[in-house]
C-alpha cells in the first residue's frame, strides 16, 4: 500500500512543460522583479549619483533621494511597499517550488549566484573603499529556502498521503510561529546578534551586509507557506 501512496505524493513535483506554464505565477514574478529593479535603481542613484552634473541626472537623483529619505512623498511609498513586495516575491518563489523539476538543483544554482554576488561586492568594496558588501540578501535566503523545501519533499516522498498531509499542517503551524518571531525582531532588533544576524534582524546587519540585507525570518515562513499554497492550487 505504501508504494502507490508515494507515487501520489510525488505527482505534485513533476516537471511542467513550457505549454503548461502557469501564467499568473509568471506574471506575478515578472511584476515583482520589475519592482526589485526599480528599487535597486533608486538606491544606486541615491548612493552613487549625488554629484550628477546634468539636469536629467540631477532630477533622477532628487527622485531617488525622495524615495529613500522623504517619508511624506515617495519615501512613504517605499516604506509602505518595500517589505511587502519582498515578502510577496519570496511567497511566489515558494509557489514556484512546486513547478520546479528539482528544488535541489534550484538551490545549488541560487547558492552559486549568492556566493558570486558576495565575492563581487566584497571585491568592489575593496576597490572603491565603500561598504558595498552583500553577504546575505534575498538570493541567499531563497537558496536556503529551496534547500529546506527539498528536504521536506524528500521526507514526504517516503510517507503515506495521510502522513504527508499531516506534515503540511505541522509545517504551516511551525512557520507561522516562526514568522511571528521574525516580525518581533524586525520591530525589536538584537543589538549585536553575532551569527544570528542571518536568522533575524540584528543591529550589526549594517556591518555584516551593508549594501543589501534580508534575514531568514520571516522570509523562510513566506516561502514555505507559498509552497504549501502552490501544492493546493497546482
Amino acid at each position: 500500500m505504501s508504494q502507490p501512496n508515494c507515487e501520489i505524493v510525488n505527482t505534485s513535483n513533476q516537471t511542467k512543460s513550457p505549454s503548461q506554464r502557469v501564467w499568473e505565477v509568471d506574471f506575478l514574478r515578472g511584476f515583482l522583479i520589475l519592482f526589485v529593479i526599480f528599487d535597486h535603481m533608486m538606491f544606486n542613484l541615491w548612493y552613487f549619483c549625488q554629484d550628477a552634473s546634468t539636469a536629467m541626472f540631477s532630477w533622477l537623483c532628487s527622485v531617488a533621494n525622495a524615495y529613500y529619505n522623504q517619508q511624506t512623498t515617495l519615501g512613504a511609498l517605499q516604506y509602505a511597499t518595500h517589505n511587502g513586495f519582498v515578502m510577496a516575491f519570496v511567497f511566489v518563489a515558494g509557489i514556484s517550488s512546486n513547478l520546479s523539476a528539482s528544488n535541489l538543483k534550484r538551490a545549488i544554482r541560487l547558492s552559486a549566484v549568492a556566493l558570486l554576488l558576495t565575492a563581487v561586492t566584497s571585491a568592489l568594496s575593496q576597490i572603491v573603499y565603500l561598504p558595498l558588501e552583500i553577504n546575505f540578501n534575498v538570493i541567499h535566503v531563497l537558496a536556503i529556502c529551496c534547500f529546506v523545501y527539498y528536504f521536506v519533499q524528500l521526507l514526504q516522498a517516503r510517507l503515506s498521503v495521510k502522513a504527508a498531509k499531516a506534515v503540511d499542517v505541522l509545517l504551516l503551524v511551525i512557520f507561522v510561529l516562526l514568522a511571528v518571531v521574525g516580525y518581533y525582531f524586525m520591530a525589536h532588533p538584537l543589538q549585536d546578534g553575532g551569527a544570528l544576524v542571518v536568522l533575524v534582524n540584528c543591529g550589526n546587519s549594517t556591518k555584516f551586509s551593508p549594501a543589501d540585507y534580508l534575514p531568514l525570518l520571516p522570509a523562510l515562513s513566506y516561502f514555505v507557506v507559498g509552497a504549501l499554497t502552490g501544492k493546493v492550487l497546482y
